[in-house]
């Protein structure tokens, strides 16, 4: 799919964790639906994109074994 539509490798798989405007819109067009119908979190109804991104960072497993260890 980054191929297809000429994204950057990996963008369309992180854009199912992370918001990507780019991505999200390619996996919509792949679909054959638009973007703020598959993220509702992240558009709102309007279909405009919600800005700041209301999302956070899935923590590393590095960062997870750290806090185990504190």
């Amino acid at each position: 799919m980054d191929r297809t539509y000429g994204l950057s490798n990996g963008t369309a798989r992180n854009t199912m964790r992370e918001p990507n405007a780019k991505g999200e819109h390619a996996i919509a067009a792949a679909l054959g639906t638009r973007p703020h119908l598959l993220w509702r979190s992240r558009y709102r109804p309007s279909g405009q994109r919600r800005s700041p991104q209301n999302w956070t960072r899935v923590p590393t497993l590095v960062q997870r074994r750290n806090e185990r260890a504190a």
